[in-house]
């Protein structure tokens, strides 16, 4: 059992035992009645060791926040990195079952990316701009329990690209997808004038989607790019609010007006907005939040294989923002259609969604945010048939206490059926929960509407082992 106290003061012990003896912070063996007064510092830890075990109390920071739990959990451990929203302290956290962080990192300025890395006991994390749209340093580091760095990736000194925080994945023959944003100086958008009437320019700066699969080295064995391969028609419904201004570091509503002012320079449109990137058998399936869509991208043709998002409309016109279709190529893709009988959203099952991810059975599960369309967010399984051009809805994940989900978000399928879920928001409470298949919540953790989190992780026994976190913090915190 693991315990977290703030430590301003010494932490002071009091012990009444009826039976049997106990062990404070490493002394001898005692029974009975005594107090015990501990010194720790933040990191730092000490013990109570009885016959029942060990259980560790560790000083956290006071910026830490700490959730609100319901339940337990059934996994290992849980990673989710939270920040104090929009400026202060990010940490990369790992919870036991219980919602106690057992393992932390924050300083260096890091992201809110945080995952689990190739080999067990090892950690991902990304450091760089905390919640920025690009950032022209961002890397991931390859953790240690100790907190040692043993390789990190990134884009350092490369003009005009950023590396995303968003994903960073190993691939089966060992190399990584590495996901980054680049500007493209002027791009036309004359076809999506109508929005503002003549006010709008016929031209904008937009940040492009890049894909790279990089050894360990960092050598880039392959690359693709969304401008080269996605419509921009595929993002008209969130066209008219992709305004993204760097000096603000968020999101703005759209403005017509705004067009006068002569800070619209410095504005990009954030187009395909890809958030998660996912290898499979043939090639990668990819999120893309503004799109509204997941697409598969065929290795190594970097060909759009097949789409799943919006129905098509009913005249199949080709680059109608529904179809499927492969710019490079001049060639239409599969769009999967969504069984009516299996989804009452299948006409639009996706609105601002993230983690998509394909499991050991040729699922699909996504975390579909609802963003703009009217609806609570939801975690889903299809069965996907691109044969058959279709794709069946066969399992969906609600929580009736949860608030529209306006970013990020993860809905994770673990071994036992059960699903690991971060609920995503903005400005409202940070909600994380394991649901067991039935959609029951067995284990809940809240943070306050001041924080921001991204993703969360399972960890599975075979992930990682928590007495070598346990042994890790204090390495990094020694007494």
């Amino acid at each position: 059992m693991d315990y977290t106290v703030t430590c301003d003061q010494p932490v002071r012990f009091d012990v009444r035992l009826d039976a049997g003896q106990v062990s404070i912070d490493g002394d001898a063996d005692r029974a009975g009645a005594f107090t015990k007064v501990v010194r720790i510092d933040p990191g730092e830890a000490t013990t109570i060791d009885s016959v029942a075990g060990t259980q560790t109390v560790r000083c956290r920071p006071r910026d830490l926040p700490l959730p609100r739990v319901a339940g337990q959990g059934s996994a290992r451990a849980y990673l989710f990195a939270i920040q104090a929203f929009p400026v202060g302290s990010t940490y990369q956290m790992v919870l036991d079952k219980h919602g106690t962080p057992i393992w932390w990192k924050t300083g260096d300025r890091p992201s809110i990316y945080f995952a689990l890395g190739p080999s067990r006991n090892t950690l991902i994390a990304g450091v760089g701009t905390p919640v920025s749209p690009y950032s022209q340093d961002t890397h991931f580091n390859l953790l240690s329990p100790e907190g040692s760095t043993l390789a990190s990736w990134g884009l350092e000194g490369v003009p005009g690209l950023g590396a995303d925080n968003h994903d960073f994945v190993k691939t089966p023959d060992s190399r990584w997808l590495i996901a980054y944003k680049q500007r493209a100086a002027r791009v036309d958008l004359s076809a999506f004038r109508r929005w503002c009437g003549p006010q709008r320019p016929t031209s904008a700066k937009v940040l492009d989607a890049y894909i790279e699969k990089v050894d360990d080295s960092g050598r880039v064995a392959w690359s693709w790019n969304s401008m080269d391969h996605v419509p921009l028609s595929d993002a008209k419904r969130w066209l008219p609010t992709l305004w993204m201004d760097p000096k603000r570091r968020g999101y703005t509503p759209p403005s017509c007006g705004d067009w006068d002012n002569a800070v619209v320079d410095d504005w990009d449109y954030d187009i395909p907005h890809i958030n998660s990137i996912e290898p499979v058998d043939g090639g990668v399936v990819l999120s893309a939040r503004h799109l509204d869509a997941i697409y598969k991208v065929g290795y190594p043709s970097g060909n759009l294989e097949w789409k799943l998002g919006p129905s098509p409309s009913p005249s199949g016109s080709t680059g109608s923002g529904d179809d499927c279709f492969d710019v490079q190529t001049a060639n239409s893709c599969t769009n999967l259609r969504v069984t009516a009988s299996t989804d009452i959203f299948a006409s639009y099952p996706f609105a601002g969604q993230h983690d998509a991810r394909i499991l050991d059975d040729g699922t699909l599960t996504v975390f579909d945010n609802g963003t703009g369309a009217g609806r609570p967010p939801r975690a889903v399984r299809y069965r996907l048939r691109p044969a058959d051009s279709e794709a069946d809805l066969i399992q969906e994940i609600q929580d009736p206490t949860v608030t529209p989900s306006q970013c990020c978000g993860s809905a994770r399928r673990m071994e036992n059926g059960n699903w690991v879920i971060y609920w995503g928001g903005f400005n409202n409470p940070v909600v994380v929960g394991e649901y067991e298949s039935d959609g029951f919540p067995r284990f809940r953790m809240q943070w306050s509407s001041a924080y921001l989190g991204y993703r969360a992780i399972p960890a599975q026994a075979g992930d990682l082992d928590l007495g070598a976190l346990r042994a890790g913090m204090s390495a990094q915190y020694p007494r």
